[in-house]
Order: structure tokens, then C-alpha cells, then sequence
């Protein structure tokens, strides 16, 4: 069997407005990662976000947990510094969120060793059940480029394939201090994504890093790369309920993931 995780960076309305109606149309649950300071607005977000609008409210996170989704930590004001994890942890349980341990997503995606060792040996196993990264693959290497390009512009599904093999978790050797993702970027192919999960080994899980997903007229869509437009969303949806349909595909959140509660 092979596994699928939808899991949202940030904290964006969006996730709310847009994603979960589609999600909860196909019964598929998702991980969101939580900027606690984003949301409460005692932190700007950066400039660098142009596709985020309005932060997702506290009373629709709740709605979003009551119906399956997991909650989890992305920092108060998107570091990876152990100040600012145990803040956001903090607010969490305040706004009743208490369940620990409690997933949590490097912001930025990626830290230096010496960082990340501070959070493990801080946090892993007892306030965290896992860290969740970003790609594993080298992006600034050359071969990683071209294989890019290829599938971008090309629209080649084996350069997509093999950009993202090692962006797999293998489910009986998980490293709960590095899960790894498969990006998912403004011009990505919704078709060739599913594919690309279909035709992954068995007992691997594709941990999915979506952003934004935003209606194409949106004054957000496209603003940057951190944003997937709604229709494609819509379609990779689809997609993904008749793999599981076939009993080719489970969905489940992250944390359900680690710990062994692998999904329909």
C-alpha cells in the first residue's frame, strides 16, 4: 500500500476557505502547521509571503481539528530558534489546543545542525512527536535544475519522478527528525503529482507541502510560487479518490503517519 499526507504551512485562511471544502467533499483529512503569531497578529508576515492574505482564525482551526485535521507548530514568528517554538507551543495551549507530543515544520524548510539539534534535544519525544523538513534533493545542483525544467517545462513525469524519490518516507524506517516533502509549487501538474504517487513503492508515504490554494481570479494567485491555484487542487483531489478507490492509496495526517495509524 502506498500513503499520502496533505500537511499546510503557515496558517492561511485559504486552507480554511478553500482547501478544506474540497478535502472534507472527499473525506480527506490534513495537517496544518500553525505561525502562531501570524494568526494572532502580534507578528507580520514577510514580505516574501505575496500569496498569503488573511491568517486562518482561531475558531476555524477549531472546526478544522473537530473534523479530523491535525493542528500542529510552524514557530511564533516563523523561526526554528527554541524561543520561539516554546511561544507558539504556549499559545496553542491557550487557544485549547493541548494535545502533545505535537508535530512540528521548520520554517524555511531547512536549519543548520546545530539548530536542530538544540530542538531535538529540547523538545523530540516529549513537547514534539516528529519535525517535518522540506526536500532532501539538493536544489541548487545542477542535475536538480534540469530534472526541474524537464518536468516543468517539458512536462517529462519521469524527470518529476525522479526529482522526488528521495522526497519519500519510508514508512518501516521513519526519522521523526527529518521527514522529508514533496513540494508543491504554483505550476505543478496535478496529474502528473498523482501519478507520481501511484507509482511510488509500496510502504512510502509522499508527505505533500502545499501553501496557499487560491481561486485563479484572486488578487494572491500566482504572486509568488508558494501557491497552487483551486481548480488543480480540485483535480488532485480527484485523483487521489480513485486511487483510493482502487485500494491503490491511503490518506492520514503526519501525525497519524508516525505513529503507525495509517489511514483509508
Amino acid at each position: 500500500m502506498k500513503y499520502v499526507s496533505f500537511t499546510f504551512d503557515d496558517g492561511r485562511r485559504d486552507n480554511f476557505t478553500c482547501a478544506y471544502p474540497v478535502m472534507k467533499k472527499h473525506g480527506i483529512p490534513g495537517t496544518l502547521f500553525c505561525t502562531t503569531g501570524y494568526i494572532d497578529g502580534t507578528w507580520q508576515k514577510d514580505e516574501s509571503w505575496h500569496s498569503a492574505g488573511e491568517a486562518i482564525h482561531v475558531d476555524e482551526l477549531k472546526e478544522l481539528q473537530q473534523n479530523g485535521w491535525e493542528l500542529a507548530l510552524h514557530g511564533d514568528k516563523h523561526t526554528t530558534e527554541v524561543h520561539d517554538l516554546k511561544c507558539a507551543s504556549q499559545k496553542m495551549t491557550q487557544w485549547g489546543f493541548s494535545t502533545r507530543p505535537i508535530g512540528f515544520s521548520m520554517p524555511n524548510s531547512n536549519i543548520g545542525k546545530e539548530k536542530l539539534d538544540a530542538v531535538v534535544d529540547a523538545y523530540l519525544g516529549s513537547e514534539l512527536l516528529y519535525i517535518r523538513a522540506g526536500r532532501k534533493i539538493d536544489t541548487k545542483s545542477l542535475s536538480a535544475k534540469i530534472l526541474f525544467a524537464l518536468y516543468t517545462y517539458g512536462h517529462m513525469q519521469w524527470a518529476y519522478n525522479r526529482f522526488n524519490k528521495k522526497n519519500l518516507t519510508e514508512l518501516t524506517n521513519i526519522d521523526r527528525k527529518q521527514i522529508y516533502s514533496v513540494v508543491v509549487r504554483c505550476k505543478d501538474d496535478p496529474r502528473m503529482i498523482a501519478r507520481f504517487i501511484e507509482q511510488m513503492p509500496d510502504n512510502t508515504c509522499a508527505v505533500l507541502m502545499l501553501h496557499s490554494i487560491l481561486p485563479e481570479d484572486s488578487q494572491y494567485y500566482g504572486t509568488d510560487p508558494w501557491n497552487w491555484s483551486l481548480v488543480r487542487f480540485e483535480r488532485f483531489c480527484e485523483e487521489i479518490d480513485k486511487l483510493r478507490n482502487a485500494d491503490k492509496l491511503r490518506v492520514a495526517t503526519l501525525e497519524q503517519i508516525v505513529n503507525g495509524k495509517l489511514g483509508r
